[in-house]
């Protein structure tokens, strides 16, 4: 008997179509999400992959940058829903994008390229549809985290599932420069615990990350950037001249 095995999109667009979540609203995210925001300036236009829910989307609108959203179509309808003035188009993003090259001055992909199998493609198709001098601003999980890297000491680590990748800020460095972009820009991210609603953060840190908590936040802090929990990178695609 022929089982035919689903591919991991397929497995992570039902997932995410689930799991949609407000990552905007909350302080957990609030320093990834700051740090991504940076990176785009009033009147960019900005196409938004794996935009969830369209909460990031939304705060890169209010900036004042002209946004397109995506995301899995099952996903996307999330963010039609909750921000119907934010076109929003369905397309998996581990495939080819459906947009005109040369066509957006940047693309923002928040904790997306860790669930992809194949990476460097679409670091490739990033840069196809970006405009000469545009940027793409990513974010993802630091595997050299410090919580990770005494786990491991251990012999204990807890990684989330639908991730195709483990991304240190060398490696990824490495494969961004390998697709063709430059002026590379990298910052670390941590999870937020704020003295307003600090059982809140707490609770959240627990639950969704795993022991996540006032220690290592205040560790985080004090340690460079390639220490934290995540991994924020700007980088350019080249102008041509003939």
């Amino acid at each position: 008997m022929h089982i035919e095995s689903e591919s991991p999109s397929t497995i992570q667009s039902r997932h995410f179509a689930v799991e949609a979540t407000d990552t905007a609203s909350k302080s957990v995210e609030a320093d990834r999400v700051a740090r991504i925001v940076q990176f785009v300036q009033p009147g960019d236009r900005v196409l938004d992959l794996g935009c969830n829910d369209g909460a990031v989307a939304n705060v890169l609108l209010r900036k004042g940058a002209v946004v397109f959203a995506s995301d899995f179509p099952g996903v996307v309808i999330h963010a039609r829903k909750k921000f119907p003035n934010i076109p929003c188009v369905g397309f998996d993003a581990s495939r080819s994008f459906p947009i005109a090259p040369n066509s957006v001055d940047v693309v923002t992909a928040s904790e997306i390229i860790e669930h992809i199998v194949n990476d460097v493609a679409f670091l490739k198709e990033c840069h196809r549809v970006l405009r000469p001098g545009g940027r793409l601003v990513l974010s993802t999980p630091n595997f050299g985290f410090i919580r990770d890297r005494i786990w491991l000491l251990t012999g204990y680590f807890q990684d989330n599932p639908m991730h195709m990748h483990l991304y240190t800020f060398e490696n990824l460095r490495k494969k961004i420069e390998a697709t063709g972009f430059l002026n590379i820009v990298e910052e670390g991210y941590v999870y937020n615990l704020t003295a307003d609603g600090f059982w809140s953060n707490f609770r959240q840190h627990w639950m969704q990350i795993g022991f996540q908590n006032a220690f290592w936040f205040l560790l985080e802090r004090l340690l460079p950037k390639t220490f934290k929990a995540g991994i924020i990178v700007c980088a350019s695609k080249p102008w041509k001249f003939s």
